[in-house]
């Protein structure tokens, strides 16, 4: 409610103003400003679907395709966002295009543009700011990981971390849903998301899901 309720509020302002007149380029901004709280809005709710579908985000049947490559588009779309200003990204994964499991890829690829951007805000106030994302295949899983040297999680945090609506950001900054909507479409692929920390070195994030056998297995 929090997070719907405050951008409802700011376009309520911005439609009064507008209402009682303004001169042109005051009407431009307050327009602008009312379409980005509604996209804001847009998202939330989008948010809420996904976890209330349990991560399904598309009808689709599911499909094989390469986690190497999602991952490297995962990079390329973070690239510029403003928290990634000064981060080193360091991509232990390795380039293919071999299909390795099967699934969503879209779905795939926000789990980890999740998980880069939750990373990078964790290391606002850190120095020398690292992520790094890796791939392993052990047995019949293949295993997706975001590591950062921020100062880690909590106890009593990493216990909520999956929790919806639970966040540690600050009011406006996040709805609380990114990571419980994350581990719902891992789940939904028949995969999970697990969180190892220690206070001060940083957290680290793993996505599993089933490997697609190959030819001969």
């Amino acid at each position: 409610a929090h997070e719907i309720g405050n951008p409802l509020a700011a376009v309520q302002g911005y439609l009064s103003l507008m209402e009682s007149g303004l001169p042109e380029k005051d009407e431009r901004d307050a327009r602008r400003r009312s379409l980005a709280e509604i996209d804001r809005i847009h998202g939330t709710i989008k948010k809420l679907l996904a976890y209330a579908r349990g991560g399904e985000t598309s009808e689709e049947p599911r499909r094989p395709f390469s986690t190497q490559r999602a991952i490297e588009e995962a990079i390329a779309l973070v690239r510029g966002h403003p928290a990634m200003r000064d981060v080193e990204i360091e991509n232990a994964a390795g380039v293919g295009d071999a299909c390795d499991v099967d699934g969503h890829a879209g779905a795939l690829h926000q789990v980890l543009v999740n998980l880069l951007l939750n990373a990078a805000q964790a290391l606002a106030s850190t120095n020398d700011r690292k992520i790094w994302i890796g791939r392993a295949v052990k047995d019949d899983l293949v295993e997706l990981s975001v590591r950062d040297n921020g100062p880690g999680i909590s106890t009593d945090d990493i216990e909520r971390v999956f929790d919806p609506f639970y966040t540690t950001k600050e009011p406006g900054e996040g709805t609380g849903l990114g990571l419980a909507v994350s581990r719902a479409i891992m789940e939904a692929m028949d995969g999970d998301l697990s969180v190892t920390s220690t206070r001060g070195k940083g957290a680290c994030f793993v996505a599993r899901v089933p490997r697609t056998p190959k030819a001969g297995e």
